[in-house]
């Protein structure tokens, strides 16, 4: 099996607009040597004005032994990858816009 590496980085270093989507997207960008021209944040908050994920899209450094065991295929490992995501690349601060999205049911 070939990388996709150098694949995906010539689509984008030719293509005049891209618009790409994803969770831990700037983690992936980083993998592939490029940076957003401009990012997006979507943040969805619940009925009663609350950021649904606050907890799993926490900026502050993780703490040592906070996020638990590392093996995938444990409970709770695709928030614990988000949380230390978010922890590392700090998607919300460093988004150009954050476009808030209200859920009207409970």
């Amino acid at each position: 099996m070939t990388s996709s590496v150098p694949i995906l980085s010539g689509i984008f270093r030719t293509s005049r607009v891209i618009v790409v989507e994803g969770v831990c997207l700037r983690q992936v960008l980083e993998h592939i040597a490029l940076e957003p021209q401009v990012s997006i944040y979507v943040k969805l908050f619940n009925a009663r004005g609350r950021w649904v994920g606050s907890e799993a899209c926490d900026e502050s450094p993780v703490r040592s032994g906070e996020l638990g065991a590392a093996d995938p295929s444990s409970p709770g490992s695709i928030e614990r990858d988000v949380r230390a995501y978010h922890a590392q690349f700090k998607p919300v601060s460093r988004a150009d816009f954050i476009y808030k999205v209200v859920r009207q049911y409970a």
